[in-house]
């Protein structure tokens, strides 16, 4: 799953759904490095650094994902996430959230993602587009029901490319 591409798009307090629902699945695991990061609207280049992500499983339901930028110079430019997948009508989503203090509620990223072979694209909704629809995501069943009104539409504007290394 992925990185401070969670800097960039929307956060609610609630996942897509509880991560027990789906087992993690080996695709996902491995060693991947960014390619380049587009805004679909125009097609241009996201700014967005190199890095690398390193995908694996924290227990049969959820990963731990290690952000990598390529120039590291304190260990807190390394990005520590915990994620799980769900599923909906056939879609494969990531959900995200930072690794912080027990105390702190969790902030969930979305991202819609594919696996095709080494590759691994992810596309985020910028938080401004989220905030421009007016909704509130009060609960689960409400972000699934968000996400499936949502799945296929033009509000997945940044997408990132990340090609898997040899382990």
């Amino acid at each position: 799953m992925l990185l401070c591409l969670a800097c960039q798009e929307y956060r609610v307090s609630y996942p897509l759904s509880d991560p027990k629902i789906q087992t993690n699945k080996s695709d996902l695991v491995g060693k991947w490095r960014f390619e380049r990061g587009l805004l679909l609207s125009d097609s241009s280049e996201l700014s967005y650094g190199t890095n690398s992500i390193e995908i694996r499983p924290f227990n049969l339901h959820e990963y731990i994902i290690k952000l990598v930028p390529d120039s590291i110079e304190t260990a807190s430019d390394v990005m520590l996430f915990r994620g799980f997948e769900s599923q909906i009508d056939a879609v494969r989503y990531a959900n995200m959230t930072f690794l912080e203090g027990v105390d702190i509620k969790p902030m969930y990223s979305i991202y819609k993602f594919e696996v095709l072979g080494e590759k691994l694209i992810f596309w985020g909704v910028p938080e401004q587009v989220f905030d421009s629809l007016g909704i509130s995501i009060t609960s689960i069943s409400k972000h699934n029901k968000f996400m499936k009104k949502h799945s296929s539409r033009a509000i997945w504007l940044h997408q990132y490319e990340y090609s898997k290394l040899p382990d």
